[in-house]
Order: C-alpha cells, then sequence, then structure tokens
C-alpha cells in the first residue's frame, strides 16, 4: 500500500470562494473557540471582516496536526478549516496536545450548530414565517387540572389542543390576524360586535370565505348558524370552538398577549 507524497512545495492554500462564504455565515462571524464577533463596522459603515480560516488539520508538513494522508483537497475543504479569531488560531496551533483534530472538529460542529438555531429563532419570531414551538405544553395542562388528578379526558383534551395551536403553523398572516380579531371580540363576549356575519361582509367582502373557512375547517371556528340564516333573520354571530376557547381562557388568565400566540406564533409560552 503506497502512502500519498507531498510535494516539495507543500500543499497550497486554495479555498474556493464558496467555502470561504459558507464558513463565515456558518460561522455566524464569530469565533468558534471564544465566540469573539469577527466582524467590525466603520464610521461610514463599512464592514471588515477579521476572522481567521484556521486548519484542523494541518495545511503543510510541520504545521499543527499535519496528517501525510490528507491530499490538498480535502485539507481546503469546508470540513477541515475552523473560524476562530487571531488568539484563538494561535492557541490552537501552539497548545496542540490540548486542539487535536477531533476536539476542534467537535467545537467547529457545535459553534455551527449554535448559529443555526440563533438564525432559526430569529427567523421563527418573523411575523410572516416561521414559529416557536411548544416542548411539553406543561403549562396548559396545569391550568386544565385546576388541581384533579391526571385522567384520560385531560390527556385526549391536552392533545387536540396541541393539534389546534400546531394549526396555526399552516395558516398565512391574513387568516391570522381574522383570528385575533375573532379571538378578542370572543374574549370580550362578542361587545364589538366582530364575531357577526355583517362585520365580516363589510370589513372583507368577498375575501370573507377565503378567510374564515380555514379556521373553521381547523375547528376554530363553527359557521353552522351563518349558514341556516336567512337575509330576514338577525345578524348572527359565529361560534368559537370549545378547544379554542379553553385556549383563550388560558393565555387571557396567564395575562399572554393574543399577538404572540396567533402573530408571531411562539408557542412556547403554554409550556
Amino acid at each position: 500500500m503506497t502512502s500519498k507524497k507531498i510535494s516539495k512545495t507543500g500543499n497550497k492554500r486554495l479555498v474556493s470562494t464558496q467555502t470561504q462564504r459558507e464558513l463565515f455565515i456558518m460561522s455566524g462571524n464569530s469565533c468558534a473557540i471564544c465566540g469573539q464577533i469577527l466582524a467590525e463596522i466603520d464610521d461610514n459603515n463599512i464592514i471588515t471582516y477579521c476572522g481567521n480560516m484556521a486548519h484542523i488539520v494541518g495545511l503543510k508538513k510541520g504545521s499543527a496536526r499535519f496528517d501525510e494522508t490528507k491530499d490538498e483537497k480535502y485539507l481546503n475543504s469546508f470540513e477541515n478549516i475552523i473560524i476562530v479569531c487571531a488568539n484563538c488560531h494561535t492557541k490552537i496551533d501552539t497548545n496542540v496536545s490540548n486542539y487535536t483534530v477531533k476536539k476542534l472538529k467537535k467545537l467547529k460542529e457545535t459553534h455551527e450548530k449554535n448559529v443555526l438555531l440563533q438564525a432559526n429563532g430569529i427567523v421563527n419570531r418573523a411575523s410572516k414565517g416561521g414559529w416557536i414551538d411548544f416542548s411539553t405544553c406543561h403549562a396548559l395542562y396545569e391550568y386544565m387540572r385546576c388541581g384533579e388528578e391526571p385522567n384520560t379526558q385531560l390527556d385526549e383534551d391536552l392533545d387536540k389542543m396541541k393539534h389546534l395551536i400546531c394549526q396555526l403553523k399552516d395558516l398565512n398572516i391574513d387568516i391570522r390576524r381574522c383570528l385575533l380579531i375573532i379571538s378578542k371580540s370572543e374574549l370580550q363576549d362578542g361587545k364589538d360586535n366582530n364575531l357577526h356575519l355583517s362585520y365580516f361582509e363589510t370589513a372583507y367582502g368577498d375575501q370573507d370565505t377565503k378567510l374564515l373557512t380555514p379556521l373553521e375547517t381547523r375547528k376554530f371556528i363553527n359557521l353552522d348558524d351563518w349558514r341556516q340564516c336567512s337575509y330576514d333573520d338577525d345578524d348572527p354571530e359565529l361560534a368559537v370552538c370549545d378547544h379554542w376557547c379553553y385556549i383563550l381562557s388560558f393565555l387571557q388568565e396567564e395575562n399572554i398577549s393574543l399577538g404572540s400566540v396567533i402573530i408571531d406564533r411562539d408557542f412556547s409560552v403554554f409550556d
């Protein structure tokens, strides 16, 4: 079995532009070792990136963690480069016994995962996309129990409420705004008349069906009274389904903003 030959001039630093871009994006422009921000903004709002691309497996013979079995392509790949500040670059290359290949790969992996989690958190807080999911819905469950012993019916109701909360993930911002109006009105016992057929016909015109049908299909509301009425009848109200009413009462009791759940879709409040 022949070993790979090392060129007389050594391996060259040939990190592609695409790889460099991916490295800095995945690093969050911060050092994977100490967390230092690696972007500086001057008085003219010009950004200067000051991060170092450090090779995990050394690039040339004599460099830290060099492995002659690794070729130039691998050495300059995304997998073999970690973004660090200048101080940490010196530290990991002068303390090789502590900063092994295995440890540096783990530090890189952990740092990049944390960057993705932070980015996901930012996206999920946007009103037009994403959400912050619940974990156990423990707070909602305790509210439902009211001191009672756990039982099958409680578990079934909790599952239905979890499913209903998750339905918000599939609703666009316009439908969620409509649901917010309905939910606020429900908590006011309909005193603002925003549950009436006449309100939706006036406020939304021909769009009322496109907004309300998805809410009925997912069991947030019930429109049976609207369908059964005639123009000679009194102005009917839509009905808010029981499980959504219960969720609304929990949010009201806990002083949690309806907008944070319905618009921003922060479901962690149920934990």
